[in-house]
């Protein structure tokens, strides 16, 4: 099953979090070659980057050297979808599960994975169990 990567998955992987090696060792061991990310994927990877920035968790040449790195990344090993209104329209659905906690933004990821038939690679526990509860396929690193 082809992967879809959560932003937070990305973003750890860009900016060298904790986390950062346990995602480079399932890159190193994962079977599929094809990577799926969204047009979603994007605008959260810039926003995440630009938070860090403002709040000091990243130096400016770091945000830049992250920036630089995504587009490698998207030129070299990315498969990047589409999202469209019928995505907007599941993931609400997703979110009317107000027991769940699931944010707008990780919904919209879910319901693209979904319809992709691909396996949610996330670092969020809520995320996962959110992926589970609907049936999702999921790795949680």
């Amino acid at each position: 099953m082809t992967p879809y990567l959560d932003t937070s998955v990305i973003v750890a992987l860009l900016t060298g979090e904790t986390s950062a090696a346990r995602i480079r060792l399932w890159m190193t061991n994962r079977t599929s070659s094809t990577i799926m990310i969204s047009d979603w994927s994007l605008t959260e990877v810039s926003s995440a980057l630009s938070l860090k920035q403002r709040t000091g968790q990243i130096t400016a040449q770091a945000s830049d050297a992250a920036r630089k790195q995504f587009q490698i990344f998207l030129e070299s090993s990315f498969e990047i979808l589409p999202v469209s209104g019928q995505h907007f329209y599941k993931a609400a659905r997703y979110c009317d599960r107000h027991d769940l906690g699931l944010r707008a933004g990780d919904a919209l990821h879910l319901a693209i994975a979904v319809e992709a038939h691909a396996e949610l690679i996330t670092l969020d526990k809520r995320f996962a169990a959110a992926a589970q509860t609907f049936g999702a396929r999921y790795t949680l690193l």
